[in-house]
């Protein structure tokens, strides 16, 4: 099937997911992910239970993928470059700028540059307290779609970026009455989310109709909003 096997994790989700199927897709949703997990290959003719677990765990095993093989490239590459060690020079018995040499004796000037560097090292403080002010603020304003794809795709999170969005949006991004972070907000729904179990599908079908499919969508988003009612 494929010249050479990779590895991936089954991540406990999967398994979690693949017990709530009928007994007759459960090895099936096994084959399915153990086949693309390792070679990168859809079974054809997946249809029904078996091909949404698969759907929902390629793109976690993309991303793991993709970051193994970026960390295989760098170490091919000699890894990450050492650092350049600074030399010391000597510099002693050598006259301050300040201070003048007259009969064998250093007459030290008072050194008026002091203070200033103390005003300038006050400044920079200030400075950053500013800045860590100001990107507290930010961490507070509302994310963009895109923000929220991104995130979502980086730490391979459970949860649609669209539903999120459109909850926190409706409620001008409260939660009873309080600001929030919304990338710890979106680690909860992963949570939730990971916790949650696929319905048992109708056995006499092989696959669900477009139709089901929405339902199954908005019991989920039901679940949620219930969910986020009782916070």
């Amino acid at each position: 099937m494929c010249e050479k096997m990779r590895d991936f994790i089954f991540h406990a989700s999967y398994l979690e997911s693949i017990r709530e199927l009928p007994a007759k897709d459960r090895l099936k949703a096994y084959e399915a992910i153990c086949v693309y997990g390792t070679a990168g290959i859809e079974l054809e003719g997946l249809k029904g239970g078996p091909k949404i677990i698969l759907n929902m765990a390629k793109p976690i095993i993309d991303s793991e993928q993709q970051r193994r093989e970026t960390n295989i490239k760098n170490g091919q590459a000699g890894g990450r470059p050492k650092k350049q060690t600074k030399t010391v020079t000597d510099v002693t018995n050598k006259p301050n700028e300040n201070q003048n040499e007259t009969n064998g004796f250093l007459n030290q000037k008072p050194n008026q540059n002091l203070n200033k560097d103390k005003d300038k090292d006050k400044d920079k403080d200030n400075n950053t307290d500013k800045d860590n002010n100001m990107s507290g603020f930010l961490n507070l304003k509302p994310p963009t779609v895109e923000m929220l794809q991104n995130y979502i795709k980086t730490n391979m999170l459970s949860v649609d970026a669209n539903s999120f969005f459109n909850y926190y949006n409706q409620r001008n991004w409260l939660v009873n009455g309080n600001t929030f972070t919304w990338q710890d907000k979106l680690r909860e729904w992963h949570s939730r989310n990971s916790k949650r179990v696929l319905p048992t599908y109708n056995t006499e079908y092989e696959e669900i109709s477009e139709e089901e499919r929405k339902m199954l969508i908005k019991e989920v988003s039901a679940s949620i909003n219930r969910d986020e009612s009782a916070e």
